[in-house]
């Protein structure tokens, strides 16, 4: 399965989850540096857990631009 196949199961409410964990991330990176950022620094913005984060993707790199 492609990994972009996966988003299509998800509801509504998951893809908008989706797009702010994603959005988040993008604005920690911008903050921190890709390197110095951390999944915990990305959850903890986007107010979920890395449990959460990793229901969605898998590794760092997933939700990188």
């Amino acid at each position: 399965m492609r990994s972009i196949d996966k988003f299509n199961n998800f509801t509504e409410k998951g893809r908008k989850q989706i797009d702010q964990i994603c959005l988040t991330a993008a604005k920690v990176f911008g903050q921190n540096g890709y390197l110095s950022a951390t999944l915990s620094d990305v959850a903890l913005a986007a107010g979920t857990t890395k449990g959460g984060y990793f229901t969605i993707f898998q590794p760092k790199k997933s939700c990188s631009f």
